[in-house]
């Protein structure tokens, strides 16, 4: 709920379309005990109704329902992607609870095999609008392209924490502050305050959690540009490990590039 009221947010101030998708879990049918606990029944259309007219009446916008049957994180991959949406929202945890030191394994794999931006909401974690953000990246060419996406989640007066990963001192060159510069215009167009720091070492996942407590930020910003691998739909460990402990909600972004909802 925490991440529908995310989305929804998200929704009445870019002034897009929000789908909301029920998935049927199909996965088991093939053992003959599940299928009557599998079977859809109207419960669910009946507290989706209630969703979306509790949606619309407070907010001024109307969702639409999708009903799909198949393996969860599968289906809402196919969906997002014939849909061609811009962005999906997905609690850390879903049916299978909360688990200390690991996301759910549909969100997990979402984040994955997703090309489209996820978003994903941790519980007890709804914010409406994001002021403080971290943004860790290798400083490498286009580094900081992911921002055409990540300037429609901010506001007026937001703060992002820029941090550079390096293994050595002697990586630290002013190739950060030459990335930073080149998105300067967009970032005193959207009155965005900068502040760039580094961290140093092996522990880099490490060095991320701790910065996020202490900085008390609302926003995670994770790209490819944390782990070095050249390998599609593979999440390096520094990624995993943040993802399975970070208790902020975490925009993940593979490809970069404006969405359409601008």
């Amino acid at each position: 709920m925490h991440a529908l009221g995310t989305a929804v947010e998200l929704a009445r101030r870019k002034k897009c379309l929000l789908q909301i998708l029920s998935v049927e879990d199909n996965s088991l049918d093939f053992y003959p005990r599940y299928e009557s606990s599998l079977q859809h029944n109207g419960s669910s259309d009946d507290i989706l109704t209630a969703l979306v007219t509790s949606i619309n009446k407070t907010h001024g916008i109307k969702p639409e329902v999708l009903f799909e049957k198949g393996t969860i994180y599968n289906t809402i991959l196919k969906k997002a992607y014939r849909q061609k949406s811009d962005l999906i929202v997905l609690g850390t945890h879903g049916a299978s609870g909360y688990r200390n030191d690991f996301i759910g394994s549909v969100t997990y794999n979402v984040v994955k095999y997703s090309n489209s931006p996820v978003l994903i909401v941790p519980p007890n974690k709804e914010i409406n609008t994001f002021k403080k953000i971290f943004f860790p990246v290798r400083p490498v060419a286009k580094a900081l392209a992911a921002y055409d996406i990540l300037c429609h989640f901010l506001t007026a007066g937001s703060k992002i924490e820029i941090a550079g990963l390096a293994y050595q001192m002697q990586e630290k060159t002013g190739l950060l502050d030459t990335l930073v510069n080149d998105i300067s215009d967009k970032l005193t167009a959207d009155n965005v305050n900068v502040h760039v720091s580094w961290a140093f070492g092996n522990a880099i996942a490490e060095n991320i959690l701790s910065a996020i407590t202490q900085l008390k930020v609302d926003l995670l910003v994770m790209t490819s540009a944390v782990d070095v691998t050249p390998k599609p739909f593979f999440i390096g460990p520094h990624t995993q490990e943040i993802l399975h402990n970070v208790r902020v909600p975490v925009l993940c972004i593979k490809r970069p590039g404006s969405p359409s909802f601008v």
